[in-house]
């Protein structure tokens, strides 16, 4: 094979699912999030590759090549950096579908090409594990896809009397990593064996440490078959790989790995969708919450004046769906990723070697995902915040009808003149929407609450005095905190003088204040009591 120049192969960058700008038009690129261990020069990488290819020899250690690495500290005192962390963290996160447990698990990752086929790699790393003894456990595993993950075991002591018998552990899953690189992630572990508390066992630190010598020896044997065979991501840039004369048509992504990209880019768009329609379920529920004190609050007038509660129609989210088009392109998008790939990779420039096109191959999976995921969260959000602004108008909507309802009621109007008796005045008419007591200031008062007005009243018989406060004069309503106290607070504008009223409620605070500040909306937005 001639040698065509490599390709360039960054390791400390990560692709946006979201910005199709961050997606370069050449080169494979990983994300600074897995960079925990310093990756070797590129010359350094292909020359190695290269001579394991050539002459057999493998490379000692799992840390001087960029696609193989361990994830688990050898020493559990030491400090990783915050990268290193997020990493092991999004690894461990895999063994939620691990049908077992154990104490301890030791991590390995590798970096695998995306256009070599599931199966194959699965093959790959089951001879392996069964050179070492292990068996596939087809009793526990209940992974819908067996090629992608698998559980194996090893005994390594048989039952006694006193323990139960103890087995290695090798969980292996290939998907991708949260760079939308494929991985395959290695977790060696150990179960069985506790023996009754008077049996001599082997110290904690003994057992780790053979745990870390056992599978230190399995991940360099599958490090070793895996550069042998060429799986290993960083061949995309050897010269021994990426032959320019290479011709062939076949160069396509595997449809495992599409369909995990897939999965990965639909995880994140859920979680973004859930990041932004928050803020918008807790405007609609603050409105909602508002409006079931509003109707509680004035529900006994309903009842007292056999009068009928309103019930404005609800908005319809069916008949505001996205337009059919944009719908039939997001599941074009969705269902037929596998196909584009296909097509790409058939579209691709003559010339080219194998290993350039398979990275031009991922460029544009990633494109196409982010793009897919872009229109798919506008849409959503578009949806979302027509739905929220249809659910606020109807409850504001409620709240004047529920108030409009009883005002309106001529059995209801003459309620604040017998309320008040020979002391009310002849303007003082109309249904009391709420009455209750409770401190001026320091003083005791009581209270009425009208459309028109709220008439505060001091003092008994003969020796009472009324305040008198008009809506129009109102230009807000308040709930401050006074020594903790949730108080109500009515500002109010008279000839241009500034003047606050501050009402202390033993109960009913919240509903009150709803039922004072729908009032004050009414009385200065004229539009709505129309």
């Amino acid at each position: 094979m001639s040698s065509g120049a490599p390709l360039q192969v960054d390791t400390n960058e990560d692709p946006s699912p979201h910005d199709p700008n961050s997606i370069g038009d050449v080169d494979m690129q990983t994300p600074t999030i897995e960079a925990s261990t310093s990756p070797v020069a590129l010359s350094a990488l292909v020359h190695q590759t290269v001579e394991m290819l050539s002459d057999g020899t493998t490379v000692q250690g799992t840390s001087t090549h960029p696609d193989f690495r361990k994830l688990t500290p050898d020493d559990a005192t030491v400090v990783l950096s915050e990268s290193a962390q997020d990493v092991l963290r999004e690894a461990e996160s895999w063994l939620s579908s691990c049908p077992v447990q154990s104490r301890q698990w030791i991590i390995y990752e590798a970096k695998l090409r995306p256009d070599v086929s599931m199966s194959a790699l699965h093959d790959l790393v089951s001879t392996i594990l069964l050179t070492h003894g292990f068996q596939l456990d087809t009793v526990s595993s209940d992974d819908p896809s067996p090629l992608s993950s698998g559980l194996y075991r090893r005994m390594i002591e048989s039952s006694t009397a006193f323990q139960s018998p103890a087995h290695d552990l090798v969980y292996a899953r290939i998907g991708v990593s949260s760079s939308k690189l494929r991985v395959l992630r290695i977790f060696v572990g150990v179960v069985g064996g506790t023996g009754v508390p008077f049996i001599s066992t082997s110290s904690s630190a003994t057992i780790d440490a053979q745990l870390h010598r056992t599978a230190d020896a399995i991940f360099t044997h599958v490090q070793a078959a895996i550069l042998d065979v060429g799986y290993a991501l960083a061949m995309l840039s050897s010269p021994s790989f990426c032959d320019a004369s290479d011709d062939s048509t076949s160069v396509a992504l595997d449809d495992d790995y599409v369909k995990d990209v897939t999965v990965a880019f639909d995880m994140e768009m859920k979680a973004t969708l859930r990041q932004l329609s928050l803020p918008l379920e807790e405007y609609a529920h603050a409105h909602e919450v508002a409006t079931a004190h509003l109707l509680s609050l004035v529900e006994p007038l309903y009842l007292q004046f056999h009068l009928e509660k309103p019930q404005p129609p609800r908005p319809s989210d069916a008949i505001r769906r996205p337009p059919q088009a944009t719908l039939a392109k997001e599941e074009l998008l969705v269902s037929g990723t596998p196909t584009t790939a296909k097509i790409v990779a058939a579209m691709s420039r003559d010339g080219e070697s194998r290993g350039r096109r398979v990275t031009q191959l991922v460029h544009a999976l990633w494109e196409a995902q982010s793009t897919r995921v872009k229109t798919i969260v506008d849409a959503k959000v578009r949806e979302k915040q027509a739905q929220i602004g249809r659910r606020v108008e109807y409850t504001k909507h409620l709240r004047h009808m529920a108030i409009h309802t009883i005002v309106q009621s001529a059995q209801a109007k003459p309620m604040l003149q017998r309320a008040m008796g020979s002391a009310a005045k002849a303007a003082w008419e109309g249904a009391v929407l709420y009455e209750g007591a409770g401190l001026w200031g320091k003083l005791p008062v009581k209270f009425y609450v009208t459309f028109d007005r709220v008439v505060i009243k001091t003092g008994v018989f003969m020796f009472a005095s009324f305040k008198d406060i008009a809506f129009d004069t109102i230009v807000r309503v308040t709930k401050p905190h006074v020594l903790g106290i949730s108080v109500i607070s009515l500002h109010t504008q008279n000839d241009h003088q500034h003047a606050e009223v501050q009402l202390t409620l033993a109960s009913d605070v919240d509903r009150v204040f709803e039922l004072l500040y729908q009032i004050c909306i009414m009385h200065n937005m004229p539009e709505i009591t129309g």
